[in-house]
């Protein structure tokens, strides 16, 4: 037979850990090498609740999930782990930062629609179709005519794969215009994301798409408070 226990601050009601063993003397001897009281009969993980009088309380809901709450044993209530409201401002807007960075770096990698057909936009793909845009550049620059699809200076004709891995035949125009859609579309998520870290808080539907296309990040509000101390 084992016998359950739980190891408390007699002082605060703090459980520190809970367990079982072979008898209710080995459990009050765990208590008493570590310093506490103890609780037999009853296991308590340290996350779900203290000890008062005796008896075993549930934590209370948290006020809200905006900040790291903590447990004060003394007040026997959740406090704020911020020293002044500035603290806790600072924090607010480097949270909303991070959320509003993961959401443009999974919008700048999503696929983007160009002409008929979609391009991947990872990473890798974006620097390949951006160099390949400079290539078209300089074959634009040089003369290369539309329909040309020898302008890459290749034995074959150039195609760019899509997103469905099929080839795409461009000339030099086109392919242009691929790079010069994906900057576009870069430029516009980063001013999206900028306006959104600007504001005080973030709207309930912030990550629709009316937030991340124009006019949304054509150009930051300057009445909107500035962004501070959050990741850019």
């Amino acid at each position: 037979m084992r016998f359950p226990f739980t190891v408390y601050d007699a002082v605060t009601g703090e459980v520190h850990f809970s367990g079982d063993t072979h008898s209710e003397a080995a459990a009050i001897a765990q208590a008493t090498d570590a310093g506490q009281a103890v609780l037999l009969g009853i296991q308590v993980d340290p996350s779900d609740g203290y000890v008062h009088n005796g008896e075993i309380l549930p934590f209370p809901p948290k006020p809200d999930d905006t900040i790291p709450w903590v447990w004060s044993y003394a007040e026997a209530q959740w406090t704020s782990p911020f020293a002044t409201d500035q603290d806790r401002t600072d924090h607010l807007r480097a949270q909303q930062a991070l959320l509003v960075n993961a959401e443009r770096a999974r919008r700048l990698a999503a696929p983007m629609p160009f002409g008929s057909t979609t391009f991947d936009m990872d990473p890798t793909s974006k620097q390949r179709i951006t160099g390949a845009g400079a290539l078209a550049g300089f074959a634009l620059g040089a003369g290369a005519l539309p329909g040309d699809l020898f302008w890459h200076g290749g034995d074959t004709p150039f195609a760019w794969i899509d997103a469905e891995n099929a080839r795409v035949p461009m000339d030099a125009l086109a392919c242009f215009g691929l790079a010069q859609a994906a900057a576009r579309r870069e430029s516009v998520l980063i001013g999206c994301a900028d306006v959104l870290k600007r504001m005080p808080s973030l709207p309930d539907d912030w990550r629709d798409d009316t937030w991340w296309s124009e006019p949304a990040g054509a150009a930051p509000d300057p009445d909107t408070t500035p962004s501070d101390g959050g990741p850019t």
